[in-house]
This record gives structure tokens, C-alpha cells and sequence, in this order.
């Protein structure tokens, strides 16, 4: 039983010391081949680095397919896994933008609510608007085609328009009975109190839209000049309670004032004249001061003179003037240009050796022309663009010019009055003999 025991025992160990040995085997053979797949998965990693191929390749669904090369996912690879050949299964990016939806943030969708708004907007004019009914009903009137009767309309417009020249010229009588009445006075207990526009405070103005600038409506106020006599007739103080009257009984109408021969300007409503009060210069009443020589200089000169006027303009630009007589001639010229008005006749030389126009043109010709706005803007920008010639001046050659441009008009406009030439000139004479050729011209 002891032999039997011990065989026993013995051949156990045996078998069980087998089956260990082939356990250890087997794990060995497992171990080294996953050893072996590792290096090889390595080393095909670093082939693919080696032939500079990125990572990301190009793909079919307009994104980008992230390559990891390996010998299994190799197409190239003829390897087969479990007897089945290996599909590419690698990653790839998508680079499309996914349509957004705002009613995931609590938005809406523009495009159908609009259609919604626009269904609504339809049926507000359709049902409770009554847009499709009222159609109906003005489709239904008959048609008849109605004759306009123009001269009727013209007539009309006439008429309205003189009634309103016929206030117009009420206020105006209106205000000179005033005006008389209150010089009659004046002869007896003078009426000189004034209200310089150029000393009132320009808290005082306010912007007013009709006006297009900053206006007192409270008074009225005068430009003054230096010229001016003491003691002269002033009714400005006098009118501020009739022109406000005016203003409301006819609104359309804008400015009023007072114009006397002495040079006084009293205006209603008050202004300033100053650029000071609006922010835009730092002038002051220097701009104020010198306002009173062309504020409403032509319409003072069309009244006092309503006769058309024939004016022919010399200026002399030649060596005999120094720069500051240059200058004063300038301005000289420029200020009788501005003192016409649009009936008048006007013709501009400019003289040295040899006359010069203003423009050549059919707009200017050389000839006089009416004294309309752009007229003398264009004439008073000629003006300052002249300068000083180094030559003689031709004075006689002037006259002759200044002869011909009248005679000129006499061809194509019959002159009611006489003609005057006026010469803007230092009056030096090249020669002793020049002047008895001036007198023969003249």
C-alpha cells in the first residue's frame, strides 16, 4: 500500500510539474509576440514620418481624415484578421458649420416671423382696414375725364398772389403814416434815442428757424455808423410796438426796417450781426460795426434811384500804385459793384498797359451786363484776384474801352439815361502829352 502510495504521488507531481512547464512555455510565446507586434506597430509609425506625409489627408465628406498608420490599417496591407481583410476605420474632422438654431437660446427665426408679420399686416389692411372694399367701391364709380382749365388756374394763382402784395403794401403805407407822424415830432421834441444792435448781450438772442439765426423779438435795434450826425431822426424806439403788430397780423412777413438818408438802420426783430453770439468767430463787434455798410445797401439804392442805371468800372493795376493803394482800390471797386442792383447795367475793366475782363464767356461777355447776384460775386472775385503789373498804365486806351462797351449796349438795349464811367486810379501820367491824349478820348 506504501509502494502503491508513493507511485502514485510521484507520477501526480510529474504530470502536474508538465502541465506548469507548458504554461510557462506558452505565456513566453504570447509575451514575445505582443513584443513583437509592438515594435512592428513602432516601426511602421516612424516609415510614415519618414516619407513626410502629414496626418490629416483629404476625405470625401468635405472634411479631413486623421491618418494612423499602421500595418492593419495600411491599405497597401494584404493582412487579414480572423481570415477578413481590415477596413480603414480612421477618425476624421468635419469642418462644416452646423446650421444654428435660435430658438435654443430662446431667439426666433427671422425668415418666419416675417411671414408671419407680413400675414397679419395684410389681413389689418384687407378686414380691418377695408383696403379691398374701398377698391371695389372706386372701381365701381364711372370714369370721366376731366378738362383742366389752365388760364382759370392762372388766374387764380394771380389773384392770390396780388392780394398778398396788396397787404404788403398796407403795412408799408401803414408804416410810413407812422413814420411821418412821428418826424413831425421830431421837429418839434427830438426823437434821437438809439439801441446799437452791436452792444446788446447775446443772452438776449435766441435761434429762430425762419430766420436761420439767433433773433430778440422782445425790441428792435440799430446799426449805427460813425458817420452818422449827432442829433439825427431815430423812430426805431418807436416802432417796436407797431412791428410786432405787423408780424402777427401776417406772419410771412420777415424782416422790418428803417432806413434813413443819414445812414441810420433800425431793424425789427433785433440781431446781433455778430458771429460772436454763435459761437463761430471771436470778432466780436468789430464784425458788427462794419455790417451797417451793405446790409440792405441795394434795396436803400433801387428806392431812393429807381431809375436804371449804366455804369462802366475802371480800376487801375498798373506801377504807379503802391501795395496799399492797390488795396484801397480793391476795396473802393468792390463796393460800388455790390451797390447795384439787378436793373442795372454794369461792365468791369481792369487796366494797365492793356485792358482785362472778368470772364470770357457767353455768360459775361464783354459787354455790360444786368447786376445780378452772381454778377457781382464773379466781378468782385475778379477783383481780388489782380495784382500788380510792372508797366505803365494806358489811361486813354481805358476811355476807349470803357467808350465802346456803351456803345455796345446802345445797339442792343435802348438807354433810358446817361451812361457814367467811373476810374479807380492814382492818376499818374507816363508823359505830359498823355494827358491832352485822355482828353481827346474823352
Amino acid at each position: 500500500m506504501a509502494t502503491k502510495e508513493s507511485s502514485f504521488s510521484s507520477s501526480s507531481a510529474s504530470r502536474t510539474t508538465l502541465r506548469f512547464g507548458w504554461l510557462c512555455v506558452c505565456g513566453d510565446f504570447y509575451l514575445q509576440y505582443f513584443i513583437f507586434l509592438c515594435a512592428m506597430l513602432s516601426m511602421n509609425i516612424v516609415a510614415v514620418s519618414s516619407e513626410g506625409q502629414g496626418w490629416i489627408g483629404p476625405s470625401d465628406n468635405h472634411g479631413g481624415r486623421i491618418k494612423l498608420r499602421n500595418i492593419d490599417l495600411d491599405p497597401s496591407s494584404k493582412r487579414k484578421i480572423g481570415g477578413f481583410p481590415v477596413q480603414d476605420e480612421g477618425y476624421s474632422t468635419d469642418t462644416r458649420q452646423e446650421p444654428a438654431n435660435p430658438a435654443e437660446i430662446g431667439g426666433v427665426i427671422i425668415q418666419q416671423e416675417s411671414q408671419k408679420l407680413s400675414a397679419r399686416l395684410r389681413w389689418l389692411s384687407n378686414e380691418e382696414i377695408g383696403i379691398l372694399n374701398m377698391q371695389a367701391v372706386y372701381d365701381s364709380l364711372p370714369y370721366e375725364e376731366s378738362v383742366r382749365d389752365e388760364k382759370a388756374r392762372l388766374d387764380q394763382i394771380t389773384e392770390r398772389l396780388k392780394a398778398r402784395f396788396d397787404r404788403y403794401l398796407q403795412v408799408l403805407k401803414t408804416n410810413k403814416i407812422i413814420v411821418q407822424s412821428l418826424y413831425k415830432f421830431h421837429v418839434k421834441q427830438p426823437i434821437t434815442l438809439g439801441y446799437s444792435c452791436c452792444t446788446m448781450p447775446c443772452k438776449d438772442f435766441k435761434s429762430h428757424n425762419l430766420y436761420g439765426c439767433k433773433i430778440a423779438k422782445h425790441t428792435s435795434c440799430d446799426l449805427i455808423p460813425p458817420s452818422v450826425p449827432r442829433g439825427a431822426f431815430n423812430p426805431g424806439r418807436n416802432l417796436t410796438e407797431v412791428w410786432p403788430s405787423n408780424i402777427q397780423h401776417y406772419p410771412s412777413l420777415k424782416w422790418l426796417y428803417f432806413i434813413s438818408v443819414e445812414g441810420l438802420h433800425s431793424e425789427y426783430p433785433a440781431n446781433s450781426f455778430s458771429h460772436a453770439c454763435d459761437g463761430t468767430s471771436t470778432m466780436g463787434v468789430r464784425d458788427c460795426q462794419n455790417i451797417h455798410d451793405t446790409r440792405h445797401r441795394d434795396v436803400f439804392l433801387r428806392t431812393i434811384q429807381p431809375q436804371r442805371k449804366y455804369v462802366v468800372i475802371m480800376m487801375d493795376h498798373g506801377n504807379s500804385l503802391s501795395p496799399t493803394q492797390l488795396k484801397t482800390a480793391k476795396a473802393i471797386t468792390k463796393h460800388l459793384i455790390a451797390s447795384f442792383s439787378d436793373n442795372d447795367r454794369i461792365g468791369v475793366i481792369a487796366l494797365s498797359n492793356k485792358p482785362q475782363y472778368p470772364r470770357s464767356d457767353p455768360c459775361l461777355p464783354h459787354t455790360m451786363v444786368p447786376a445780378t447776384f452772381e454778377t457781382r460775386f464773379y466781378f468782385s472775385k475778379f477783383i481780388d484776384q489782380l495784382e500788380k503789373v510792372d508797366v505803365s498804365t494806358n489811361h486813354s486806351l481805358g476811355f476807349l474801352t470803357a467808350f465802346e462797351m456803351i456803345e455796345d449796349l446802345m445797339e442792343t438795349d435802348s438807354i433810358t439815361g446817361n451812361a457814367m464811367i467811373l476810374y479807380v486810379s492814382r492818376g499818374l501820367l507816363s508823359s505830359l502829352t498823355e494827358a491832352r491824349e485822355v482828353m481827346d478820348v474823352v
